[in-house]
């Protein structure tokens, strides 16, 4: 048309300003919504416009979004809106007000105008209505809304043509404005005219006639209608008055209709009918019996009806009426307008029904076939107000004779989404975007009929059905239709004059109309993976947050409501990713389905790494429970923990967290089955991990493995021929792990050497920060750390070479016992200097350092010819060089054979004192005894600040003096 619809002149103003001015006089804001060419509209319009223009980003999603975005710019004080397309000149003042009337006056929830029996626009919607039409998507619109809620819309009756008025082409507008200017000048009466206002006269007569004659008392006409609707029905009915009608046809209208059904069908009535117009034959009105020539059923309900072993109720009746036509020769048309059907199977009540139903019935003669056109849109009662779509077609029935009738039946399903289509048959949304029309057509008796059609899909532009982004396609299908045993079977076959869709369909339902038992299967060819995925979520099947597949898939899946999955697919070309796991690459993976539970058969998968593993599992998707088996030759532990991550649902791998790097080789299988308290989530197997960097909570620093051997069973696990270093020490042994026991953490370590700063870093994460001047006055214990209140642990550790201090021991060895901030070796031994040494070591944590005490004792030790024999208890705060300034110790020294200078002691025993704090004698000799040559000697010794010894023994006969030095301890006799 050359311009844009909006700027259309009509009677010298555009479409757009005649609707802004008209509706700016009712309305106190006007919002024009804008889509393409919005900067050539808001140019062409007059100046000075009092209305709010909003522009549409995205106009090419329908009239639906150009609504939204005119609801989001409503007042929030708004009580009502219009919205229409411009489409048109506009609908008159007078319409808008008697539009506005009636809202005021009735308060619906919609008023649409109706011309001629036809609704139009504007609609007039209460602003509750708001967040339904805010939510449309997935190619529903407004008139989805409208129709929601008819039963509470009201229709006010316009002389205004306008309202339907709709100029989409040029020959449209041509007459619209020659319409115009015929009205515009001068008219002369011509015979044409005259002729029309001879029909209007005749009208009149007839609308005076449709108010007068209703009127009449048609008391006299009960009994006579009774037996006439008897005849042709086959079984009385009952009505509540009777009275004379003129429209739509001469005749008779009963209101509150029952009629009655067969009784073996149970009590409840075939059909309930608010008004029943009869047509009747002019000269049965004035004698003879009351010939009934069509009947209007309006705002009936009826009830379908099945019975085991008697078939349908429908089928019954119209086998009567069929009699009823070859007896009579009588054969009046049936019509129902916005009717109701229902389904029954003996007392359950199906839920489905058909709303809406415009059904023309009519006999063909004395043949007693039926003939009928309808319309109806399929409802459930649990979505109760929408129609799911609206079909149509035609359709006859044959009836034989001791046999079953025959129905040949025409159905087109008129373009609909694909959404209320699921939402039908599943009962919810599930999210399926596109649209699709279908054509269907049955033959054949009510038992077997035969189903053959087609169904289109397109506007396929958003993902949702099996990823056919932008395309469309057709699926042919047949199948049969089993009435009387309520089974439905439909296939899929390729059609042959267009390409067929990469998938093939079969659907069978069971118990159709009373309670529906669906199931269906789905063939793939090649269907992108994500999409197959998304369909399967839809369908309520549950998969691992954060599940991400890429590739095709071939095979097929059977749903159904009593087994929620069947059937099996390959996986080609794949990758998978999970959250931030992978993505791991796969040629092949063979995935079967067996009611709730998805079954994985062994695949091997490429990590991002480059790395190779076989994977195999089964997921429950009720129950969620999880089983799968992971085998490897070489697999980074960073993509094992990266892929266990993604598993939300998954423990992570007992002791993993505390390595950071490594190879893995072996063999993993993860159970968990949630609800069972009795098979708690669970790892088995076991790996070895090469190469790995692994941190012990509570050691300042990692240690580098080299190789281990991890065992899981449950909870519990062990590392196995564990070989490693821990900053410059070599560490073998092995680590384990039970849960259930006291000291949950055991080990059983070996060493090749080590020293006191060694041991004193390995504990430091166990120590407090140095305390300030109030905590130590104070003598305010610092707190512990979580893990080192925790910790648990018992094993054995042995040291080949031990030095502490100045001082070397060899073979050392002892049970450890960890609680909290203690630490205890019951039992140690070592050799020192070819001495054995043995006792007991505690260890405090959680101070500035760790306080070493020990109580032992020193065995055959060589000294100067002879023997000495030691217990001691000593304590030292940390175990860095030199020891001497801060250890503390007393000791008892018993000595045999000990030689000194000339002398010989044959025994010898001393108390030893030291402390290294003290500035002079740090060590102290006392209740020293000697024996030499039968004379018993008594003496004492102390060191001085120089670290000098001196010692004095006497006796009755002789006394003795000896020094030397602490560091080393040595003794001679003292110059004369």
């Amino acid at each position: 048309m050359g311009r844009p619809k909006p700027l259309l002149q009509y009677q010298g103003r555009t479409f757009l300003d005649r609707q802004i001015t008209a509706y700016s006089e009712l309305c106190e804001q006007v919002v024009v919504v804008l889509g393409h060419a919005a900067e050539e509209i808001r140019a062409g319009l007059e100046p000075g416009s009092n209305a709010v223009f909003v522009t549409n980003p995205e106009p090419e999603l329908g009239q639906a979004s150009s609504l939204q975005c005119g609801l989001r710019a409503l007042a929030p004080d708004t009580g009502a809106f219009f919205f229409l397309p411009v489409d048109g000149p506009g609908a008159s003042p007078e319409t808008l007000r008697a539009l506005a009337a009636a809202w005021r006056t009735e308060q619906p929830l919609l008023a649409v105008p109706r011309y001629s029996g036809r609704n139009g626009h504007p609609v007039l919607a209460d602003v509750s209505l708001a967040d339904e039409f805010l939510s449309l998507d997935g190619g529903r619109t407004a008139r989805d809304v409208v129709q929601a809620h008819r039963d509470r819309t009201v229709y006010a009756d316009v002389d205004d043509a306008a309202v339907l008025l709709d100029i989409d082409d040029p020959a449209q507008y041509e007459s619209l404005l020659k319409g115009t200017a015929a009205s515009s000048g001068k008219r002369v009466p011509s015979i044409a005219a005259r002729i029309r206002w001879g029909l209007a006269a005749l009208v009149l007569l007839a609308a005076v006639a449709g108010f007068v004659v209703p009127a009449l008392d048609a008391a006299r006409m009960r009994q006579p209608l009774e037996s006439a609707l008897q005849r042709t029905l086959g079984r009385k009915v009952e009505f509540r008055e009777v009275r004379y009608q003129v429209f739509p046809r001469p005749g008779l209208s009963a209101t509150d209709l029952v009629i009655p059904d067969d009784p073996d069908f149970g009590l409840e009535p075939l059909a309930y009918v608010g008004e029943m117009q009869a047509g009747i034959t002019l000269g049965s009105l004035f004698g003879g019996e009351l010939s009934i020539s069509s009947v209007r059923l309006v705002e009936a309900s009826v009830n379908v009806a099945h019975s085991p072993g008697l078939g349908w109720n429908v089928p019954r009746l119209l086998e009567r009426m069929a009699a009823g036509v070859r007896t009579s020769g009588a054969a009046p048309t049936l019509e129902m307008r916005e009717g109701r059907i229902n389904f029954r199977r003996g007392t359950l009540k199906s839920a489905y029904f058909l709303n809406a139903v415009d059904l023309d019935l009519e006999p063909a003669g004395r043949a007693g076939a039926l003939e009928w056109r309808y319309e109806a849109s399929p409802s459930r009662t649990d979505r109760a107000g929408q129609g799911f779509g609206r079909f149509s077609g035609s359709g006859k029935w044959t009836p034989r004779p001791g046999q079953e009738g025959r129905l040949e039946l025409e159905m087109e399903l008129q373009r609909s989404a694909v959404s209320e289509v699921a939402t039908l048959v599943a009962g919810r949304d599930l999210g399926l975007q596109g649209r699709f029309f279908a054509r269907a057509r049955f033959d054949g008796p009510l038992s077997r009929m035969e189903l053959r059609g087609s169904m289109s899909l397109e506007n396929l532009d958003r993902p949702g059905f099996f990823g056919l982004r932008g395309r469309e396609g057709a699926l042919a299908y047949e199948g049969s239709l089993n009435l009387a045993a309520e089974e439905l079977h439909l296939a899929s076959v390729k059609p042959a004059d267009r390409t067929a869709l990469p998938l093939s369909v079969t659907i069978g339902c069971t118990r159709l109309l009373a309670n529906p038992q669906w199931s269906a299967e789905f063939g793939f060819d090649e269907i992108p993976a994500p999409a197959l995925l998304d369909f399967s979520r839809r369908l309520g099947a549950r998969a691992p947050d954060g599940l991400k597949v890429e590739g095709a898939v071939v095979g097929s899946i059977r749903f159904s409501e009593e087994k929620t999955l069947g059937g099996g697919v390959e996986l080609r070309g794949a990758s998978v990713a999970l959250g931030d796991a992978g993505p791991v690459k796969l040629e092949t993976a063979q995935v079967s389905f067996e009611n709730a539970e998805v079954l994985l058969a062994p695949v091997v998968v490429t990590t991002p790494g480059g790395n190779r593993a076989q994977v195999s599992g089964k997921w429950q998707l009720d129950s969620e429970s999880l089983e799968f088996k992971l085998a490897t030759e070489g697999l980074s532990i960073e993509e094992l923990k990266s892929a266990g991550s993604g598993l939300k649902a998954v423990e992570p791998l007992p002791a993993l967290d505390w390595c950071r790097s490594g190879q893995l080789k072996g063999a993993l299988q993860y159970r968990r089955a949630p609800g069972l308290a009795a098979l708690p989530p669970e790892w088995q197997g076991e790996f070895q991990l090469r190469r790995g960097l692994c941190g012990v909570e509570g050691a300042s620093a990692p240690i580098r493995l080299d190789s281990a051997t991890f065992v899981f069973r449950g909870a519990d696990w062990s590392a196995r021929n564990l070989r490693g270093q821990w900053g410059s020490l070599t560490i073998r042994g092995e680590v384990s792990s039970r849960l259930s026991a006291a000291r949950p953490i055991t080990f059983r370590l070996s060493l090749d050497a080590a020293g006191g700063e060694e041991v004193d870093e390995f504990l430091r994460p166990a120590l407090a920060a140095r305390r300030g001047f109030i905590e130590r006055t104070l003598r305010r214990p610092p707190p512990l750390p979580a893990w080192l209140r925790g910790r648990r642990a018992q094993g054995e550790i042995r040291i080949a070479a031990l030095r502490l201090g100045d001082q070397d021991f060899q073979d050392f060895r002892a049970a450890v016992f960890w609680d909290g901030a203690t630490i205890e070796l019951p039992d140690f031994s070592a050799s020192w200097d070819k001495a054995r040494v043995g006792g007991r070591i505690r260890v405090r944590l959680g101070g500035e350092w760790p306080e070493y005490s020990v109580l032992g004792h020193v065995a055959n030790y060589d000294w100067n010819g002879g023997q000495l024999e030691t217990e001691f208890d000593l304590a030292v705060p940390g175990l860095r060089a030199p020891l001497s300034s801060r250890l503390k110790s007393s000791a008892s020294v018993a000595g045999r054979n000990i030689s000194l200078g000339e002398d010989t002691f044959r025994t010898l025993t001393a108390c030893l004192d030291y402390d290294g704090e003290r500035a002079a004698q740090r060590l102290r000799l006392n209740c020293l005894e000697a024996q030499s040559g039968g004379e018993w000697l008594l003496g004492q010794g102390f060191s001085s600040p120089d670290g000098r010894l001196s010692i004095e023994l006497a006796g009755p006969k002789k006394s003795l003096r000896f020094t030397g030095t602490t560091a080393p301890f040595q003794i001679e006799p003292a110059a004369r």
